[in-house]
């Protein structure tokens, strides 16, 4: 059974050092790897209509056929439309106090919305791998040390591995504070 748990964690070792840092935990990567491929792909899908299926169905007069009706469903995409339901007339150039109270503004900014919205998921991730390499503790050691579960000795030589780290780097300071003072 200890050694099926040894593979695993190699395993898991191995697919968290191909995917980048381990330094982060399962909410972590919900947000910046999970999240932003759901909204990306959510984008992708909303973009991929506009040019696959017809985007709004629009009403056109009858004597529209063929090239009008198309420019006219790609017309009510870009602007601005309203919402008529079926038991109501249509409205006259007149009424527009009913027809802006109306308006639908959201869906032609739904893909760039999500697209953006997963930037945003992604860039706290980016500034945190950028500054988390110069902090003068090697964060990725830390939290992510080889363990051997097989025996117990994986406590001891984490514990000093980590206060190796944080013995070496109050070094720094205090070598950095040193050399400011004089």
């Amino acid at each position: 059974m200890a050694d099926v748990v040894h593979r695993i964690s190699e395993l898991t070792h191995t697919r968290l050092s191909w995917f980048g840092c381990s330094d982060d935990d399962a909410c972590n990567r919900l947000n910046h790897r999970h999240t932003v491929l759901m909204l990306l792909i959510f984008s992708a899908i909303l973009t991929s209509r506009l040019f696959i299926s017809d985007l709004i169905i629009c009403w056109t007069p009858g004597e529209f056929t063929g090239n009008f009706v198309s420019y006219t469903r790609h017309y009510c995409y870009v602007t601005n439309t309203y919402y008529i339901s079926m038991n109501e007339t249509i409205p006259t150039l007149n009424n527009s106090h009913m027809r802006r109270k109306r308006s639908i503004y959201y869906y032609q900014w739904l893909p760039i919305l999500l697209a953006f919205q997963s930037l945003l998921f992604l860039i706290p991730r980016l500034i945190w791998s950028s500054f988390s390499s110069r902090c003068g503790i090697n964060l990725q050691h830390c939290l992510s040390p080889q363990f051997d579960y097989r025996t117990s000795r994986y406590k001891v030589h984490n514990i000093t591995t980590m206060l190796n780290l944080l013995a070496r780097a109050k070094q720094h300071d205090f070598n950095r504070m040193s050399t400011n003072d004089n």
